[in-house]
């Protein structure tokens, strides 16, 4: 019954988040993080950003979950920060699912989804 509701209403079902670091080929440093809260409705609001790193300004950061594109945000300053709402992906985000941020392509924080 709580299922057939959840998908009516928007209720919050789980809260994840993924903490990214440096791959052995990056050299910026710096954290990246995938928060997502995931809703019944197969909706999902994430915040996806990158901290204290040595990215280039203006480079183009891609964040991935499960091979799907979650979103993309402009390095400026070494920092990145985009909030998103999503429909479908539950599916893509869960429990212990690898999380990634790719810089022109090529991985270099990885990650995978936990508690949050």
């Amino acid at each position: 019954m709580l299922r057939l509701l959840s998908k009516f209403f928007r209720i919050k079902t789980k809260e994840l988040e993924a903490k990214l670091f440096p791959t052995p080929d990056c050299s910026f440093g710096g954290l990246a993080e995938i928060e997502a809260k995931l809703f019944g409705d197969n909706s999902a609001e994430l915040k996806l950003s990158l901290k204290h790193s040595g990215v280039r300004d203006g480079s183009n950061l891609e964040f991935y979950s499960s091979g799907v594109n979650l979103g993309s945000a402009e390095c400026k300053g070494g920092y990145a920060k985009i909030y998103k709402k999503v429909d479908g992906l539950n599916s893509k985000i869960s429990l212990g699912s690898k999380a990634e941020l790719r810089i022109d392509g090529k991985v270099l924080y990885t990650g995978e989804f936990r508690p949050d």
